[in-house]
């Protein structure tokens, strides 16, 4: 524990056991944000369409076994029609060649998703005979329709396991004369079905039909994956649409259907969009003294031309007639780039807040970034998008301080060139959404090192500070409902920030308070880096007496009562100074439990409300002296 001055064995083994919570999927989630907080009842029907799929059932592939597993099988009893066959022929199959399609075939067949000593019975075939036809045609064998059958499904599974789809496997009619093999030649054709069209329908989220949807025709036409006249890729296709339902005001499924002409299909894709046009206000006394009920304003469209590009700006001001002196805006342009798999993120935003930070500092008070950022869908795997990041930006702060752990007086200004890359896999589902992130910041120029700290002259942004700084970041979130009726859910989360130098104010993290460590006064410390953590559970008395089929006198008006979830949460944080210098803490915790409240009262209006009780002092906060949190938002 040596490097871990301050954490004690019990809180380091409670954050393991987050953490392992978090990455088997059993836990996690933070306090109300404001992209989950705005979401409409329409973004909410089109979210349960998107993760309310069935299980797609995959053959596994051929498997080698001894003679003295496969007596340990429970192979079924065959009593279907035996016919003759000396050969075994394929055609019609372009796609993959004959002798890949028969290195697949194995011993016994499994056409289930299970392992071959757990699977039914009913799913189990016996090629061993068919082998035999293949190792030495010419001699008469005994071949039963029920090994016929399951060697058109072996055959079937070796395509979809190569990702195509549209395929038929087949004994042709003709094949087959009085109930035998003609020339006892076992024929298998093959049927490569192309595609002839491709075509989209709009609905909106009630299901009614409409001539134009907000994601433009021709856009998705030209991304699909699909082309008329090759035989489609399964995989490929649902990793297509996977990507078009990362949109919450929008579901998208692909159907299949028969084609104009024999042995031809035809693919559809049924749209269900909902208003793209979001606009919220949200006030909340979280933050510094003068951020806290300073109200912020925001309007998001989640397709803002018509090719699944997305545009959100949000402003935030005091009610007072500061409003032009002291107030943030920051603006974002996300569009995709030669469809939906790579995507580029413009942004850019203005902090006029004297914001303090704690200890005197008030950094960030003038300060200004931009830049952009890709990301690119690496691949998906049973429901898991695995994206890599990479992003440039400037940022520009102005620090002016009386007292920062020796920094003399003065006033300094920063200015950075960030590079960043990062890794994001996530997963989204009906009853649980889970994510872990990495992302690694590196100072690549902007400032010199004098601007950041000087240390023959002793001035600079904070002492020790260094230009070439690096900040590695791993988070992982995972919140997930205890019950089909979603009455109760269990959420957390984990982020460690681990600096490999010190950091100027603007690139420090704060802790304390109603999104890191509830119950503390806001951004009560700052330091270099650390651990927070948290875990909340929450139950819906709403939903319990809708399940429970209690009748509600506000049932259907404006002001009905959507939602009412009192919580419990315990919250940790563990403070970390880089290589601190005389005057500094090196190491500090905060950890706290409370109660809550979440609330959602007719189609516009949500708010949450904690009270957080420390179980450390702190420098400015006593043990036992808690704190009230409160979010209000109005979404339209």
């Amino acid at each position: 524990m040596d490097r871990m001055p301050g954490l004690t064995k019990a809180k380091f083994y409670f954050l393991s056991c987050i953490l392992f919570c978090v990455l088997t999927g059993d836990v996690i989630a933070e306090p109300v944000d404001v992209r989950e907080s705005i979401k409409t009842e329409s973004q909410v029907e089109l979210e349960e369409k998107a993760t309310e799929k069935p299980e797609v059932k995959r053959p596994r592939a051929a498997e080698k076994i001894s003679d003295e597993e496969i007596a340990q099988l429970d192979l079924p009893a065959d009593t279907t029609t035996v016919m003759t066959a000396s050969e075994l022929r394929i055609t019609g199959n372009t796609l993959v060649t004959t002798e890949e399609l028969l290195s697949g075939i194995g011993a016994i067949y499994n056409n289930s998703n299970l392992p071959l000593l757990k699977a039914d019975s009913s799913n189990l075939y016996d090629f061993r005979t068919v082998l035999e036809i293949i190792e030495s045609p010419g001699q008469e064998r005994s071949v039963s329709a029920r090994t016929i059958l399951g060697l058109t499904r072996c055959l079937l599974g070796i395509y979809k396991a190569k990702g195509f789809s549209g395929i038929l496997v087949s004994v042709p009619p003709s094949a087959l004369e009085g109930g035998e093999l003609r020339n006892n030649v076992l024929l298998i054709a093959v049927t490569e079905a192309s595609i002839t069209s491709v075509t989209t329908n709009y609905y909106t989220p009630d299901n009614e039909i409409v001539e134009e949807g907000y994601l433009k025709s021709s856009f998705l036409q030209k991304w699909s994956p699909i082309e008329v006249g090759k035989v489609a890729k399964e995989k490929k296709l649902n990793d297509f649409v996977n990507l078009l339902n990362i949109n919450p005001d929008r579901y998208v499924s692909a159907t299949v259907s028969k084609g104009a002409e024999p042995g031809t299909l035809a693919v559809g894709y049924n749209i269900y969009e909902a208003n793209p046009w979001h606009y919220f206000l949200q006030i909340d006394n979280a933050g510094t003294k003068d951020r806290q009920w300073t109200p912020r304003a925001g309007v998001i469209n989640t397709n803002l031309t018509g090719i699944d590009d997305r545009f959100a700006l949000y402003y935030q001001a005091p009610w007072n007639s500061q409003i032009l002196d002291e107030y943030s805006v920051f603006g974002s342009y996300d569009l995709p780039i030669m469809g939906p798999k790579l995507r580029l993120e413009l942004f850019a935003g203005y902090n006029q807040f004297d914001t303090d930070g704690g200890g005197g500092i008030e950094f960030l008070g003038h300060g200004s970034l931009y830049g952009g950022k890709l990301r690119y869908n690496a691949f998906q795997d049973n429901g898991w998008f695995f994206d890599v990041t990479t992003s440039l930006s400037h940022e520009k702060s102005r620090v002016s301080s009386s007292v920062l752990s020796g920094l003399l007086p003065g006033t300094g200004e920063v200015e950075m060139d960030l590079w960043g890359m990062g890794l994001d896999i996530h997963k989204r589902s009906d009853m649980a959404n889970s994510s872990i992130t990495y992302d690694r910041i590196q100072n690549v120029g902007g400032s010199s090192q004098s601007k950041f700290w000087d240390p023959v002259a002793l001035t600079g942004a904070r002492e020790n500070a260094e230009k070439d700084f690096v900040i590695h970041t791993v988070a992982a979130n995972h919140s997930r409902y205890l019950d089909t009726d979603k009455i109760a859910r269990l959420s957390g989360s984990v982020r460690w920030i681990s600096p490999e130098d010190r950091m100027v104010p603007a690139k420090m993290t704060t802790f304390g308070g109603m999104y890191t460590v509830r119950g503390y006064n806001e951004s009560q410390i700052v330091t270099d880096g650390g651990v927070l953590a948290s875990v909340q559970y929450e139950y819906d008395l709403v939903k319990r007496d809708v399940v429970n089929g209690v009748a509600r006198s506000d049932a259907g008006n404006i002001y009905e009562l959507k939602k009412l979830a009192p919580l419990v949460f315990f919250d940790y944080g563990q403070a970390k100074v880089k290589d601190s210098v005389p005057g500094e803490t090196g190491s500090e915790e905060l950890y706290s439990v409370g109660v809550g409240a979440l609330v959602e009262i007719g189609a516009n209006f949500s708010g949450a409300v904690y009270y957080g009780y420390p179980l450390e002092a702190t420098d400015t906060t006593d043990r036992g002296d808690g704190r009230i949190n409160v979010n209000l938002m109005m979404r339209w």
